[in-house]
């Protein structure tokens, strides 16, 4: 992938800056204005505030689009479908049977899917309880120094510090975008009672500057005050040419874990090692900034997070010729998820295994994780583009054609499949596959 179509993957959440449509060509080129549709053979016409009439740009062309997004609220996904290609579609489960799952989503409505095509289904991925979402103004913040307030969000251009207390459950999900002009110099310290920048402490922070990114842990234990447990060099500033980016934290203080995603992208889970577990309910902003530099923090977003299914969500399927379901509880059982039963609050799976005449019924709100079995999968088609979806949402696609109010695309699992444009968030071009070795 060029670096303008990596670009394109920076999601523009609510940013002041990027309202619009934003188009990356493979000559390098880049286009910000609105795109009126894409037409039969891939053909955009996209309105640009420079041209006189719209333009008329070949598919072949089109390296990736960042559609202009505002992140919808209170989306259905209390599921999330893993498909074997590696495509995900949050929504609601219907209906499940030997043959089929049915599927309740907010951007392509309901889908009836084939189970064959199907990895795996997580349960209890939404809602998670909203603690927290802002900045809305200066109420609830403390200890300013140097940042102001502007368009529901946090700037410095300066250097300077600005906190908030009581605020982090014990579980959480910490969710910001970082713009920046120039190039960024910013940390976020969390699960932080200090809200200083010196002094020894138990605490997190994550940081960018123009050496990458980095989060880092602060012990009490001044013998060694910082430990790192992550460094991405390949994640500079410089390698974001919109200038910002989207920023997922999720904190299991119970397992010592942290999980990091960079729009979208997952960057891994990385273990505490040292000592007690910070405590702290606090977090803090500080801007190195100087010069021509600007820090620029918005769609702030705090939720109380099930960790657990997380860690079953890693364990994988550790038996591939059955379905297999965890629990909760970390029950595993396996055998065969025969049907989806009852409405409501009441429903449950039925699971045949081999030790009971009966299939055993497993509530719906005792499921972490369904693995499906995998016997005999096909290999999926290839595909043109990637599109990143509200909610986590991800699909390959062939042949789009894009209107005001909705892309049709077709799926090369799930065959012919209609989005609503306003879950749409960004699409990029895949490489086109490996020729075959002459002999």
């Amino acid at each position: 992938m060029n670096a303008a179509a990596t670009a394109l993957l920076v999601l523009s959440l609510g940013s002041p800056l990027l309202r619009a449509d934003h188009l990356a060509l493979h000559n390098g080129d880049t286009l910000t204005g609105s795109i009126i549709g894409i037409g039969e053979g891939g053909r955009l016409s996209f309105d640009s505030p420079n041209a006189a009439a719209p333009l008329q740009l070949r598919g072949s062309a089109l390296a990736a689009i960042d559609f202009q997004f505002t992140p919808p609220k209170d989306i259905p996904q209390s599921e999330r479908i893993h498909l074997h290609n590696g495509d995900v579609l949050p929504g609601e489960i219907l209906g499940l049977n030997k043959d089929s799952l049915n599927l309740r989503t907010w951007a392509c409505g309901d889908l009836h899917i084939p189970r064959s095509v199907i990895a795996s289904v997580d349960f209890g991925v939404a809602p998670h309880d909203l603690v927290f979402q802002g900045p809305q103004g200066a109420e609830g913040w403390s200890d300013n120094e140097n940042w102001t307030f502007e368009e529901h969000a946090l700037t410095a251009s300066s250097r300077g510090t600005i906190a908030r207390r009581k605020i982090l459950p014990e579980q959480f999900i910490l969710r910001f975008r970082l713009d920046w002009e120039s190039n960024p110099n910013f940390k976020l310290y969390f699960c932080d009672d200090l809200l200083e920048s010196s002094g020894d402490t138990d605490r997190y922070y994550f940081e960018i500057n123009t050496g990458g990114l980095q989060l880092k842990r602060q012990a009490a234990d001044s013998k060694r005050r910082w430990y790192s447990l992550y460094s991405s060099e390949e994640r500079r500033p410089d390698t974001f040419p919109d200038n910002g980016m989207e920023v997922e934290l999720r904190v299991d203080r119970k397992h010592r874990l942290i999980y990091i995603y960079i729009d979208g992208e997952d960057e891994g889970h990385h273990h505490d090692p040292i000592g007690e577990i910070p405590t702290g309910s606090g977090i803090m902003l500080e801007s190195m900034a100087g010069g021509d530099m600007k820090n620029i923090v918005s769609s702030i977003e705090i939720y109380n997070w099930d960790a657990i299914s997380q860690i079953h969500r890693s364990e994988g399927h550790k038996n591939t010729d059955v379905d297999a379901v965890i629990t909760t509880e970390s029950e595993r059982y396996e055998g065969i998820a025969e049907a989806l039963v009852g409405t409501g609050a009441d429903r449950v799976v039925l699971l045949k295994n081999a030790h009971s005449d009966n299939p055993m019924r497993i509530p719906f709100g005792a499921l972490s994780v369904l693995y499906f079995r995998q016997a005999a999968v096909e290999a999926a088609s290839t595909s043109e583009f990637s599109l990143n979806m509200a909610a986590r949402g991800r699909l390959a696609l062939n042949n789009p054609t894009l209107t005001a109010d909705s892309l049709t695309i077709e799926h090369p699992l799930l065959g012919k499949t209609t989005i609503r444009r306003d879950a749409l968030m960004s699409m990029v071009a895949n490489p086109p596959p490996a020729s075959e070795p002459s002999e």
